[in-house]
């Protein structure tokens, strides 16, 4: 019994490994295909690269720059260090923070960042539509979005169909509450947002 601790230890970090692989194996992978699909496929798009025509927007009035706090591979791997040395030392006190901090960044994303989006997205567009940009790329924007959403099916189908083999469950039982998750990414780009509409599932 003595020895338990240790054996569990062994199968979390057996399983950390397993996760960071996977995760940096399907990545990896998807970038690849992107590489291949862009190669293959943008140049026989109809693109216009002059920028003629174009109105220039009005100068900025106000503008707030937040620079990033660290690095995204530095908060990545700070992240999993933290984590790992959590569980090293079995320090309840600092654990229980980290899940506050989890649960006080969710909260600023569903309150704050997520009303905030759909304001910027409308504020992007209307610069957009100022310059001229959307009646020259409209065309072309649907085209490359159209081929973005056929590789996300491709790729999740690829994923979830490998997931259903090496469980031997099926992966439609969580395909079926994807669709908040996945307008969630694909309208955000970010993670953190998309955890937490993940969670309201």
């Amino acid at each position: 019994m003595k020895h338990l601790p240790a054996l569990l230890l062994g199968v979390v970090l057996g399983q950390l490994a397993v996760a960071l692989a996977a995760a940096y194996l399907s990545s990896l992978l998807a970038s690849l295909l992107s590489a291949g699909a862009a190669y293959s496929i943008i140049p026989h798009l109809n693109i216009a690269s002059d920028v003629e025509g174009l109105r220039e927007l009005p100068a900025v009035a106000f503008e707030l720059d937040i620079p990033q706090i660290m690095p995204v591979m530095s908060a990545l791997v700070l992240s999993v260090l933290l984590g790992l040395s959590t569980i090293w030392t079995k320090w309840g006190t600092l654990m229980h923070a980290l899940q506050e901090l989890q649960e006080m960044v969710l909260q600023i994303v569903k309150r704050v960042v997520i009303p905030i989006l759909p304001f910027y997205i409308m504020v992007t567009f209307c610069s957009l539509a100022w310059e001229g940009t959307i009646t020259r790329q409209l065309p072309i924007f649907l085209e490359v979005i159209l081929i973005v959403l056929v590789g996300h099916f491709l790729w999740l189908a690829v994923l979830y169909g490998f997931a259903s083999l090496y469980s031997r469950r099926s992966g439609l039982e969580v395909l079926r509450h994807y669709g908040p998750a996945y307008l969630t990414a694909v309208g955000t780009m970010s993670s953190a947002a998309t955890l937490t509409a993940a969670e309201r599932r």
